[in-house]
């Protein structure tokens, strides 16, 4: 799992910089920098800031940032199949924020 990619994915959906982010977060640019680039985890507080600033609920971050590494092998052909689908409907619901 690599929340930062998850969280990418919602601030170019968004419209929104990583220095905005930061800022709405009280957080360093570089501090959050680390953790778009999968550097560093964010802690359980600071992925709830990141969220309520974004308004997205912490559990569709998370989803977001699943990959098909995290699928056990045997559900891999079952991921590959419903993960485009899935997530092409999330970020859908992004955008009628």
């Amino acid at each position: 799992m690599k929340i930062g990619k998850g969280l990418k994915r919602i601030l170019d959906d968004k419209g929104i910089s990583q220095k905005e982010l930061a800022k709405k977060i009280g957080k360093s640019e570089t501090s959050l920098s680390l953790i778009i680039q999968d550097k560093t985890q964010p802690r359980k507080d600071t992925l709830e800031l990141i969220s309520q600033a974004l308004n997205v609920s912490t559990e569709l971050l998370l989803v977001l940032s699943i990959e098909e590494d995290d699928i056990p092998d045997n559900k891999k052909e079952h991921y590959s199949i419903l993960w485009p689908m899935i997530e092409s409907s999330l970020l859908t619901l992004l955008k009628e924020d």
